[in-house]
């Protein structure tokens, strides 16, 4: 990957972080395995990611903001999916030195996400078509990482698919109105700006084996 100042210094942290992982087991010894987690969701998110902001839109009456017209695609899943995942690489021996894709294999726009919400909560919010923020948002990204590894090695599975899932994270939201409230007051930031720090996207996304 070339380096430029056009990709996101978070991107450049995930990929060190993974390298720095798998040096402890190739030189170390160390047992480890990397969970390449894709766009996670549920109760305690981060308040300035899509659900979130979708949801408190949704239950608040406010439009929904799309920024360049809600065309990027991702795999967004139920953060129970990913705990599963952790769990079954703690205990296959298959998995360590590896590293994993997780995710559902499938593929939603933002508009789509939206609009999903949106039916889920009644809402008679209206979808509000943005322009892009950055040069960065002008180019919908399509993101869509092969899960086939994980199912096949570890045997994993989804279990909660994602309007299951976006039903429980909604129910979680009107049980919590103050955690609603700080969405609500949160900066409105780009995608790449409302990502966990990172020390915290290191407990995230790679795990150490004891």
């Amino acid at each position: 990957m070339t380096l430029t100042t056009h990709v996101p210094r978070m991107i450049y942290s995930k990929v060190v972080a993974e390298q720095f992982v798998k040096s402890f087991h190739l030189h170390k010894q160390i047992p480890t395995v990397v969970l390449r987690s894709r766009n996670m969701f549920g109760p305690h998110d981060v308040p300035g990611r899509a659900i979130p902001r979708f949801i408190a839109a949704c239950m608040s009456g406010q439009p929904i903001p799309l920024y360049n017209g809600g065309r990027d695609s991702d795999d967004f899943y139920y953060v129970e999916n990913y705990c599963k995942a952790v769990t079954l690489a703690l205990k296959n021996p298959k998995a360590v030195g590896e590293v994993f894709n997780v995710g559902t294999g499938g593929n939603v726009t933002v508009r789509e996400l939206a609009e999903m919400v949106k039916q889920l909560t009644g809402s008679g919010s209206r979808l509000a078509i943005l322009p892009s923020r950055t040069e960065l948002e002008k180019k919908p990204r399509k993101t869509r990482p092969s899960i086939n590894k994980v199912r096949h090695v570890l045997g994993h599975r989804p279990v909660v698919l994602l309007k299951k899932g976006l039903e429980r994270t909604i129910q979680w939201y009107v049980k919590k109105k103050s955690s609603l409230d700080v969405v609500i007051e949160f900066p409105n930031q780009p995608w790449y700006e409302c990502s966990l720090g990172g020390g915290a996207s290191f407990l995230s996304f790679w795990m150490i084996r004891q």
